[in-house]
């Protein structure tokens, strides 16, 4: 729902309607004034039909038993009454025969097992005559063709299978083929990646034979480079002899030994990892 605002409503629907409203209130007083010209209409009522009694169906079985009923009742009468007694066994032997025959089945139709002659008219003669001719022609014309060198279509036939059974092979043998060439690049992949593996291992140890032999290496050098401080050690403290200063040498040669180790041991560890 919308929502005017309110001096909308005054100017736009208010003040409109009550300049309006005397024309219409006019207006409206003839209408009512005008006489009507068609009657009001009258409704009748509804005319209702009256419901019929319910029939009560009956059913087959109870057909069956009132006429068994009747037929029995009948058979009754005709042995009290005395003036039937002498034909009273053939009354009641022919509704017994009649009752029978109403449920006994149909027999089978008599099928005629003998061949109808039929009679062949001109038509019928000349068109079998005409269907022979057709067939010896054709007989002919295919002697006469093979006669001239022609080939039967039976061969034809049979050699047409055997090319398809040749094609239906070669592409069960390409299908095949190609399965075993990706097996075979699947298998080599493998060993590739076998091999690959084992160089990189190989690589590997003998990466780290040479680094234990340069470790060893270094390791010995500095054996005989201690064993050499410890004679200038001994040398020095024999001497008594600029003692300070040889303390100042003896430290800055640890100090050199140490750092170009440092950096050889750097530098081989760099080296291996490299390669």
């Amino acid at each position: 729902m919308k929502l005017y605002e309110e001096e909308y409503i005054n100017e736009k629907l208010i003040r409109v309607i009550h300049r309006y409203l005397p024309d219409l209130r006019e207006l409206s007083k003839k209408i009512k004034e005008r006489p009507l010209s068609t009657e009001p209409i009258k409704f009748k009522p509804f005319n209702l039909t009256v419901s019929k009694p319910r029939t009560t169906s009956i059913s087959k079985d109870t057909v069956k038993k009132e006429d068994c009923r009747l037929k029995s009742q009948e058979q009754i009468k005709l042995r009290k009454l005395p003036e039937n007694k002498p034909n009273q066994r053939r009354a009641i032997s022919a509704i017994e025969k009649s009752s029978q025959n109403h449920f006994r089945a149909k027999p089978l139709p008599n099928f005629q097992t003998n061949k109808i002659p039929v009679k062949l008219n001109l038509a019928t003669v000349l068109k079998e005559n005409q269907l022979y001719k057709k067939q010896e022609d054709n007989i002919h014309r295919r002697l006469d063709y093979l006669e001239a060198g022609g080939k039967d279509a039976h061969e034809f036939l049979q050699w047409q299978q055997t090319m398809q059974q040749q094609d239906y092979e070669q592409k069960l043998n390409t299908i095949e083929r190609k399965k075993l060439e990706g097996k075979i690049s699947y298998e080599e992949g493998i060993l590739a990646k076998q091999r690959l593996t084992n160089e990189n291992r190989q690589i590997a140890n003998e990466l780290k034979r040479q680094t234990r032999e340069t470790i060893e290496f270094h390791v010995k050098e500095k054996l005989k480079e201690e064993q050499k401080m410890k004679q200038l050690i001994e040398v020095i403290i024999n001497g008594r002899d600029n003692t300070k200063l040889a303390q100042q040498k003896l430290q800055q040669y640890k100090t050199d030994f140490v750092k170009q180790y440092k950096e050889d041991t750097k530098q081989l560890m760099k080296q291996t990892l490299e390669e």
